[in-house]
């Protein structure tokens, strides 16, 4: 556990030295997840949707919560990956290391199960975009790549290839970044 919050910490100081907020959008033409931004929702990231996010109602009244309930902005992507959210310790994001399921921390925790992949986001900035990749480390070298598959619901997740065959029909793609100044959320729930 208390590596957990260790390897949490640095994940959100790794974040905050380049405080540069960023919203990530899926690439994959002529499929059905292209150009659709990548949201937080239910502890998973998925294609498209809306984010269910969160501000308590005292933070409402004293004017600090954003104005945005329906995106997701992001920090990092220089080893580590973070939701762009306001509450306080940060909501970091993780690989599932059963099934590859791209997931977050709740709010107020830093509880991330062990064995679960912290590592291996990539991120290069280009003039009009940059570009997000997660590529494998360690056991997971050769690894490379996301995955959008489809739900029971009609909806695309987000897989990290981690070697295992995830849940549904996947499709690969790519992640460009767009730069945002702010983080679009309290907390995402």
């Amino acid at each position: 556990m208390k590596t957990t919050k260790t390897a949490a910490a640095l994940i959100g100081l790794i974040a905050s030295t380049h405080a540069q907020y960023i919203s990530l959008t899926a690439v994959r033409s002529d499929s059905p997840i292209h150009l659709q931004t990548i949201e937080a929702a239910g502890q998973r990231l998925s294609v498209g949707g809306d984010a269910a996010t969160y501000c308590p109602s005292d933070m409402q009244t004293r004017g600090f919560c954003p104005n945005t309930t329906d995106d997701t902005n992001f920090l990092g992507g220089y080893g580590g990956l973070a939701l762009g959210a306001e509450v306080p310790g940060g909501q970091s994001v993780y690989i599932d290391p059963v099934c590859g399921a791209v997931m977050y921390t709740q709010a107020h925790s830093g509880f991330i199960p062990n064995g679960s992949i912290i590592g291996g986001w990539a991120r290069q900035e280009g003039k009009s975009f940059g570009l997000l990749t997660w590529e494998g480390e360690g056991t997971l070298a050769g690894h490379i790549g996301l995955l959008a598959c489809m739900t029971e619901r009609d909806t695309y997740e987000v897989y990290a290839d981690i070697g295992v065959t995830p849940p549904g029909d996947c499709i690969g793609f790519d992640v460009i970044t767009a730069n945002q100044t702010e983080a679009a959320a309290w907390q995402y729930m």
